[in-house]
Formats: C-alpha cells, structure tokens, sequence
C-alpha cells in the first residue's frame, strides 16, 4: 500500500484534507484504499468508515467491488467484541451504499449480510429488492437487539407478503417466562397490527388471550385497527392497560386509539385510574407514572358525561395534586368545563390556580362565572392573582365583559381589593 495515502487515511483528525487528496487521484488511490479496507481491523471504525466513504465516492466498478469484498472480509464472529463492534459499523455502512447504487451482485451479499453478520442495511435492502426468501429470517430477528428495528421495518414494508411467516411466528407456544420471548412476539404482533392485512386476523384473535398482557393490549390494538371501528368492550379494557405499559411504540399507539373512541373505554379508564403498579416486558412490576396517570385523568375530563362525574371527581381527589395539575394542563376544550369547574373547591391551591389559567381559555358562561368566584372569594392570594390574569386576557377583547356579573360588594368584603380591581376591569372592558 502506498505509505502516504495510509498515513492519509488513518489521520482521522484531518480527514477533509485526505478527502481532496484522494478524490483528485480518484481510480488511482482505489488499489491503496481497498487494501486498508482488507487489512486489519481496528478499535475505532472512524480511519475505515472513511476509505468505504472513499471508495463509494469515487464509484468505479473497482471500488464497489473493494466495498464488496469490504463486506465479506473479516466475520464478526470472529473477533473481539470491541473490534467486532467497531466492524459492524463499517460493514452496514459498505452495504448501504452499495445497496444505494444499485450494485448488480447484490442478493447473495444481502443474505450473507442478514444470515451471518446480522446488519441492518441488509434487512432495508431484503425489503427494497423483494428478497421473499429472508422473511422468515427477518421474522425470527425481531427480538434482536441490534437487528429488530430494521427488521421491523422491513417487514411492514413486505406487506401482506409478511404475514403467513409472521403469523407462523406468533404461534409459537408462549414461554413460561417473560423477557427475550415476549418482546419477539410483542414486535411480531405489532408488525402484523401495522400491516393491517386482513390474514393476520385469526391469530390476533388468538393473542387476546396469551398470559402477558402487553401482548394482549397489541391484539385488542391490531383487532382495532384491522376492523376500522370502536373496540369491543374487553379490547376498550386491554387498550387502556396498554396505554398505561413502559413499551413507547405500544403505549403511544394505544393512547391515540382510546382518544379517538373515547365512550367504549370511559368505563375502563375510570377503573384504571387508581392502578398503582403495571406490568413490563420482562413481567416486573412497575409504578404506573404520573405522566400516564394525567392522562388518564385528562381523557376522563375531556370525556366523562354525566353518570360518571361524580366517580370522577371522587377519584382525583384520591390522586396526588401533581396528576391533577398535569391533566389540567392538556385541557383546551369547552366539552371539558362541566368536568373540571368542580375543582375550584380542590385543597390543593397548585390545583386551583392551574384551573384559574385553564378556565381562562374555556370561553363560556360557567367557565367565567367560575372564574369571577375564584377571583372573589378563594381564600389564597395565588389562586386569585391567577382568576385575576386569565379574566384580564378574556376581557381584553372586551367582548366577555357584558356576561361577567359581580356580587353585591357587601358579599365580597373579605377580599375589598380584588373585588374593586376586578370591577376596574370590568368598567374599562366595556363598551361605553
């Protein structure tokens, strides 16, 4: 190899100047770049990440035949973890851009990429050339930790093609212990759920039943999606447990289904709202978070009717005053006002105050009347400096001044100064 261009590659502290350097030799510097590519390999994959950025810029058939021994070079079984971390990199880069240049002996290098060294770029590029024959090899790998999210991917990209092996897939006897397994057939019922062929059908049916219940809530979810209407009421109660778990994809996904057909799930979400603990992949228990809990607590404001209110408001004088000011937080809708304005005898004054600046974007008659008694007669300066501020935004326009009426100032002695602040407002708010 030639001394200077080694030393060129290998600084990678100035790999800009090393790039002007070789581009002008273009096919000359190919022999010196494909030998450092075919030697050793090294701790850190900066120094041969840049001769594969080399040889594909320059784009002869000599380099991408260098990128494609660069692939086949150096099993990763076979070396030490560090090096085989740092190899991987520079494998599934090598690949990518082949595949990106539509290199002609591609399929057999795709297989050898996904059967032996397990790259992402070959599950992308399997799905993009058609290559049927990986799917079950794809299927088998969405457990894997470095694999799964590509070959996730891929298969939703295959389509219905994907479904008879994903469905082989998700028969398989579940295991007696949570962990590895459970998250293979968790990302197993997710990607037919998202491919949404009617095929997947049967065996989502039959996942309603498995012991786990994440998998559960992804059958109730792919049941859900596939039929195009309201979950069943025992899918509405798998859906909510659903968008309660620590799984991301699933909870968000879960969350969005409740909030689009709220009715059938109220029932469950009221019941799920004092759960205290909710089980992961692995089958420990967790703490259900406050973030999930607001909102709970928010589909229930935005939703509840009138049976349930009670219930509800029961139920968030239970919950930590944290839960409830986060739930307020999210509420921008008038439907919400008959739900949330008993709060304003809440004991929490944090509660009342985020209410005061709730109340404030409800634009009707009870959410100001509310508002005038919070400003009047709440006991803490901070909840009636906040009435005060959002009843100052509403009449600024000056157009809710005319419904806003005050109490006789014998009834407002106890706070004399907002009371005459506020009645200020109001006279300069209205049309004279």
């Amino acid at each position: 190899m030639d001394v200077r261009l080694q030393k060129l590659i290998e600084n990678v502290a100035d790999h800009e100047h090393a790039a002007e350097e070789i581009l002008l030799l273009g096919a000359r510097a190919v022999p010196a770049l494909a030998d450092f590519l075919a030697g050793p390999t090294q701790p850190s994959p900066q120094a041969r990440l840049f001769a594969v950025c080399m040889l594909d810029a320059i784009g002869t058939p000599a380099a991408l035949a260098a990128l494609d021994r660069g692939v086949r070079a150096h099993s990763l079984r076979s070396l030490h973890p560090q090096y085989a971390q740092a190899e991987y990199v520079v494998k599934n880069e090598a690949l990518r851009r082949l595949t990106r240049r539509s290199y002609l002996p591609l399929d057999e290098l795709v297989s050898l990429g996904l059967l032996e060294e397990r790259l992402p770029a070959a599950a992308a590029a399997a799905a993009e050339r058609g290559m049927l024959s990986l799917i079950p090899e794809l299927a088998g790998a969405l457990g894997d930790g470095m694999l799964g999210s590509a070959a996730f991917e891929a298969l939703v990209r295959f389509g219905a093609s994907a479904v008879p092996a994903l469905t082989i897939a998700l028969a398989e006897p579940a295991s007696a212990t949570f962990g590895q397994a459970t998250h293979r057939r968790l990302m197993t019922a997710i990607a037919l759920a998202t491919i949404g062929d009617p095929d997947a059908v049967p065996a989502l049916q039959r996942l309603r039943h498995d012991p786990h219940p994440l998998l559960r809530s992804t059958a109730a979810l792919g049941l859900t999606w596939l039929r195009g209407s309201a979950p069943l009421p025992a899918e509405a109660r798998a859906l909510v447990r659903g968008a309660l778990c620590p799984t991301s994809q699933l909870r968000l996904e879960c969350q969005a289904v409740v909030e689009k057909y709220p009715g059938v799930c109220l029932d469950a979400v009221l019941s799920e709202l004092r759960r205290e603990w909710i089980t992961d992949l692995y089958g420990d228990r967790l703490p259900v978070g406050p973030a999930e809990r607001a909102w709970l607590l928010r589909v229930l404001f935005l939703n509840a009717d009138a049976p349930r209110r009670n219930m509800l408001r029961a139920a968030v004088y239970e919950l930590p005053a944290i839960v409830t000011i986060r739930a307020l937080r999210g509420v921008h809708d008038t439907t919400a006002v008959s739900n949330v304005i008993g709060l304003i005898r809440h004991p929490d004054p944090g509660v009342r105050a985020t209410l005061a600046d709730v109340l404030g974007g409800l634009h009707t008659p009870e959410a100001l009347g509310a508002l005038v008694g919070l400003a009047l007669k709440d006991p803490r300066r901070r909840v009636r400096g906040a009435a005060l501020e959002s009843l100052r935004r509403l009449l600024r326009g000056g157009k809710e001044a005319v419904s806003i009426e005050l109490p006789p100032l014998r009834r407002a002695r106890g706070h004399l100064f907002t009371f005459l602040r506020l009645r200020k407002m109001l006279r300069a708010a209205r049309p004279r």
